[in-house]
């Protein structure tokens, strides 16, 4: 299949354009006319899509940065106590569940906070931490 591309729609316009330009009967230009609107619907939904996404993780990333500003602010100045891993005991680092509650974490260990994004999260997570 074809990858939609502004390119791609513009070659098709100019293609079915001319095509019709030659061929004067109604189906053709019909059909065409709708090829052409289902080019540019699937390019629009595409990008639209794509920007969606993208604007709803540049939202997650700056609550993700002001959880995190808030939370080392307390941490820095003795207001929290680092806890040891929820489940082994071990060092443990803080994991947040809800960016919008900056102070309430889950105390995990490394190992045990990837297990925890591998059941729980996007695995994409995994790649930048």
């Amino acid at each position: 299949m074809m990858e939609i591309s502004l390119q791609n729609v513009i070659i098709a316009v100019k293609f079915i354009t001319q095509r019709n330009l030659h061929s004067r009967k109604e189906n053709d230009i019909f059909v065409a006319g709708f090829a052409i609107q289902n080019i540019v619907q699937s390019y629009c939904q595409k990008k639209n899509n794509t920007h969606l996404e993208r604007d709803t993780q540049k939202m997650n990333e700056k609550k993700r940065r002001k959880a995190r500003e808030i939370f080392n602010h307390y941490m820095r100045d003795n207001h929290l106590e680092r806890q040891p891993c929820e489940v082994c005991g071990a060092k443990a680092e803080a994991h947040h569940d809800d960016y919008d509650k900056p102070l309430e974490v889950r105390w995990l260990c490394f190992k045990h906070h990837r297990e925890w994004h591998k059941t729980h999260d996007n695995p994409e997570l995994l790649k930048g931490e």
